[in-house]
């Protein structure tokens, strides 16, 4: 098994999830802690609505 991992500022990341046309509902965006380099985000997005 292998992986790739990308890190992306989370503005971009909304936008891509907006790009592939998800409705992002929430985002919640944790600044480094002390000693840590980097910005940690969690985002929750759904598929619009198929009515």
């Amino acid at each position: 098994m292998s992986y790739e991992s990308y890190l992306l500022p989370p503005d971009r990341l909304a936008e891509l999830l907006k790009q592939a046309g998800l409705v992002l509902t929430a985002r919640l965006v944790e600044e480094p802690a002390e000693g840590a380099e980097r910005t940690f985000a969690t985002f929750l997005a759904r598929r619009p609505d198929q009515s």
